[in-house]
């Protein structure tokens, strides 16, 4: 998404707040990433803003092997 809420532990797992992260206070950090009608599938920029979006928040993301080492764990 193009705006997401940041919580401590987000932005602990990140090392600190993204580039361009607002401080909301408590902790929490606003993170706007471009403009809305970017993340649209139909737009031109599409892939490359969601992969900017990724990039900022890959300490957050799962990778596909966590996600199947997890679900693993859980059976």
């Amino acid at each position: 998404m193009w705006f997401q809420v940041l919580s401590p532990g987000h932005v602990d797992r990140l090392g600190g707040p993204p580039e361009g992260a607002e401080d909301l206070g408590a902790g929490r950090h606003g993170l706007t990433v471009d403009e809305p009608e970017r993340w649209l599938p139909s737009h031109p920029d599409s892939a490359a803003v969601r992969a900017w979006g990724r990039a900022l928040l890959a300490g957050c993301l799962s990778t596909p092997a966590a996600v199947t080492e997890l679900n693993r764990a859980r059976r």
